[in-house]
């Protein structure tokens, strides 16, 4: 038996949806998205290793100023903190003979 109010069913009663609508229910989100189009997020990957340093207050204010009185402009930026501590760094190794620019 079919029904079209669905109020009036009984426990044996099943309402039968006509079959043009079981072809218009949307896909399953997961078959929707398929995984190798997604775009990864974030920064680009670049050849190089995260260090992440803690450094005492005293020598961050030394950076700081080192920054403010010597440290060049990146673009039409100041440089940041990063990218002093990356200048320092292949300084004092060029000083030493173990660090050559490529």
């Amino acid at each position: 038996m079919i029904l079209t109010d669905p109020l009036r069913l009984g426990p044996e009663e099943k309402l039968a949806l006509p079959f043009g609508l079981i072809c218009c229910y949307p896909k399953k989100m997961d078959d929707a998205i398929p995984d190798n189009n997604k775009k990864s997020r974030g920064r680009p990957r670049v050849d190089s290793t995260f260090v992440g340093v803690r450094v005492p207050p005293d020598l961050l204010a030394a950076l700081d100023r080192w920054i403010e009185e010597d440290g060049a402009l990146v673009g039409d930026a100041k440089m940041g903190r990063p990218e002093a501590l990356r200048r320092l760094a292949i300084e004092a190794l060029q000083k030493l003979g173990l660090y050559s620019v490529k």
